[in-house]
């Protein structure tokens, strides 16, 4: 799908939150209406008896971003797909008292826009340029909501647990697939789940067919079985088995704890990371606190880390086994932060290309990541496997046609280290 949306920084105000209390009840549609300016377009938000609405969000998103395949894998990480579109916006606004929002990115080919409030979204996608006064209408819908309440074992509000909405599978009535939609239970153990919109579930076949919901309580525990919700908006409460927290923390002698970002997994050995039971969940300030986990089971984790500075620009995951009691500490240290920027044969900089980084002859040590804009990356290496002096790695460039590939040998280097290996030719 060919489109382009161009700007320079994305900026988001008053985003709303999903989970928690069942939204208040609202019009059940509202209309929004787009118009091409000299820059971007301009949204106006209007609800069904022509009124503006202030305080909306709106988001311009490239539709290449959200392609049906890209967002299913992108939702999943975080569980929703509203919330991954966002997360790959062009620009996010949210409308002025008149109810207006500006964009200043240009959209030449084609654009996704979508517009949120409490329980009501929409969006409407265009592939190809905009006359200059035409507006293009996009309808706000109620979506389906499920409120749920979640307690611990002592009946207290369970902060923090993650939920999905999911589908019983009509092939087998004791399983369910996991839909992009999820959401946490706030202080007062309340959740809202929301139906994810049509472009968000086309990979479903026969979802049309399946009107009953379920909840997947999405916490490293043995045993819990999907929570049929209710139709019609009535309110479903949960209660948790006697659970402990794990707390988890970033190390790196180079560095302080604060350093680091990233996303971590933490689910049972038994069932794999790709369980339904596993929701991969952001942290910040280099550690997280997970309120619900059964320490008596054998669990693993995975943390995708990136750095505070670049939040979302992953630079490496360490795997490793969950001790029973006290906290984890997350060793990035043992291995080394690799820098270093990519040219093509002409010496011009491969600015934002995906890559691929590995450890000659293992390739366990792979890792994809995107260069910035004059080409340059950072590679948090981990347990290479070998004795740090004999490491050669190779860099090869993906996508269509036959990668270009590169090797250097890292030299005489400690663990722990930021060694920077200079320019790296792929040809």
């Amino acid at each position: 799908m060919a489109a382009s949306c161009s700007a320079p920084v994305a900026s988001s105000t008053g985003a709303d939150r999903e989970g928690g209390p069942s939204a208040p009840r609202a019009p059940s549609s509202a209309r929004v209406s787009l118009a091409r300016q000299a820059a971007g377009p301009t949204v106006l938000v209007t609800g069904p008896g022509g009124e503006s609405l202030a305080g909306v969000e709106v988001w311009l998103v490239d539709p290449r971003s959200v392609d049906p395949e890209r967002a299913v894998i992108a939702s999943r990480t975080l569980g929703d797909w509203v919330e991954a579109s966002r997360a790959v916006a062009t620009e996010v606004l949210s409308t002025d008292d008149r109810g207006l929002a500006h964009f200043e990115a240009r959209c030449e080919e084609g654009f996704l826009v979508a517009a949120r409030r409490d329980a009501l979204f929409g969006l409407v996608e265009r592939v190809v340029p905009l006359p200059p006064k035409e507006q293009v209408p996009l309808q706000l819908l109620a979506r389906a909501a499920y409120p749920v309440r979640v307690v611990d074992a002592s009946g207290a509000p369970a902060r923090g647990v993650a939920l999905t909405l999911a589908a019983p599978d009509p092939a087998t009535p004791d399983e369910s697939f996991a839909l992009p939609s999820s959401a946490f239970t706030d202080e007062r153990g309340l959740a809202t789940l929301y139906e994810p919109p049509p472009v968000a579930t086309g990979v479903f076949e026969g979802l049309d067919q399946v009107p009953e919901r379920v909840a997947i309580l999405r916490i490293p525990v043995g045993g819990l079985a999907p929570v049929p919700l209710a139709p019609g908006g009535e309110r479903v409460n949960v209660e948790l088995p006697p659970l402990q927290p794990i707390e988890l923390r970033c190390q790196h002698a180079a560095f302080s704890e604060d350093h680091w970002a990233g996303l971590v997994q933490v689910f049972l050995a038994s069932d794999g990371s790709r369980s339904e039971r596993t929701l991969a969940q952001a942290f910040e300030a280099g550690r997280i606190r997970l309120p619900y986990a059964s320490r008596r089971e054998d669990l693993r984790l995975h943390a995708v880390i990136s750095e505070a500075a670049a939040p979302g620009r992953f630079i490496g995951m360490l795997t490793l086994d969950a001790p029973a009691t006290g906290v984890i500490d997350l060793p990035l240290d043992e291995g080394l932060i690799v820098t270093g920027r990519c040219v093509d044969a002409e010496g011009s900089a491969l600015a934002d290309q995906t890559i691929d980084l590995f450890v000659v002859g293992d390739a366990s040590t792979a890792w994809t990541l995107v260069t910035d804009g004059e080409g340059r990356f950072r590679w948090l290496l981990l347990r290479p496997g070998k004795a740090l002096a004999r490491v050669v790695i190779g860099a090869r460039t993906r996508g269509t046609g036959p990668p270009k590939k590169s090797t250097k040998r890292l030299g005489d280097v400690s663990a722990g280290e930021v060694v920077d290996v200079g320019v790296l030719t792929l040809r």
